[in-house]
């Protein structure tokens, strides 16, 4: 099991792939300023570089795969509207907010 406790960011993004992982006190404060999008799975193209993937679907935490996920006294935050959701979990299980 791992655990993010305490943790603040401002316009960075964790890519990582887990499994039962608690963030506690995780507050995100993202750029913001897209607008609603696909919420399919972003391509790769092959590359298996996270950044190649370019925008996700959500402003804070775009999951997918993953399984026993849960946030405890977290928030997520934009500067500029942003019409995608905060938490998206595609192809997974077990996600409490």
């Amino acid at each position: 099991m791992h655990h993010y406790r305490n943790t603040t960011a401002t316009g960075t993004s964790l890519q990582r792939s887990r499994t039962h992982v608690t963030f506690s006190n995780v507050h995100l404060a993202m750029p913001g300023g897209h607008a609603p999008m696909s919420t399919g799975v972003p391509t790769d193209n092959g590359d298996y570089n996270p950044n190649s993937i370019g925008t996700r679907p959500a402003f804070g935490f775009y999951l997918h795969n993953v399984t026993g996920i849960h946030f405890m006294n977290s928030s997520f935050e934009f500067s500029k509207n942003d019409g995608r959701p905060a938490i998206l979990a595609n192809t997974g299980g077990n996600v409490s907010v």
